[in-house]
């Protein structure tokens, strides 16, 4: 299937929504296991409940060992599922804040200053009955920075990184013809698997 990379216009918004709630979801159980495995809380509680089974066994003496591993481990799946769907849901919650403020990003970049500018990649279909099925695969913008005078590659994203790499280019000719010497990665939002789970993790 073709692909075509063309400058973002305000009816991509849903679209790009779409895009990073996709991406997004490439990484979702590897970024809520580490989420859990690194949480405070999961272990507290965990803890708790372990020494609680222990002194309630200890304290009875009439369940046998076998009863009491039984009971651990019904306690420790019960507490990992419990959890594991609190930092789903929290999770889901964070990454459509995030899309929706990604979206208004990429128009708002392109609005503000002559020499920025957003694009998208997207399935390219010849066929008009096919048309409803073109989909976005990345997104870009170019923020140029007057202090410094710089451009910054900001909100990339793509669901494959050689997406990702042909929308660079296409930044970096636009970035040319704009007589924009240097370009930059912006540290806090260039990449959205770095940027999207900052506050999940906290």
């Amino acid at each position: 299937m073709k692909q075509n990379i063309r400058e973002f216009q305000s009816g991509d918004e849903d679209a790009v929504r779409q895009l990073y709630w996709e991406t997004a979801q490439q990484h979702r159980t590897q970024h809520i296991i580490e989420t859990l495995l690194k949480r405070q809380g999961v272990r507290r509680t965990w803890q708790a409940g372990l020494i609680g089974l222990l002194s309630l066994h200890l304290a009875t003496k009439e369940a046998g060992r076998a009863f009491l591993m039984l009971e651990l481990a019904l306690w420790s799946t019960g507490v990992g599922i419990g959890w594991y769907i609190w930092i789903r849901n929290e999770w889901q919650k964070q990454v459509k804040k995030k899309s929706l403020w990604m979206a208004e990003q990429l128009r708002h970049i392109q609005q503000s200053d002559t020499k920025n500018n957003s694009w998208v990649m997207e399935t390219d279909v010849d066929d008009e009955k096919e048309k409803e099925k073109k989909r976005l695969l990345g997104a870009v913008a170019l923020e140029y920075q007057q202090e410094e005078h710089e451009g910054r590659i900001r909100i990339l994203t793509g669901v494959e990184s050689k997406i990702e790499l042909a929308l660079v280019r296409t930044v970096i000719q636009f970035a040319r013809h704009q007589d924009i010497k240097v370009i930059a990665t912006s540290g806090n939002d260039a990449k959205w698997s770095e940027c999207c789970f900052s506050s999940v993790h906290s």
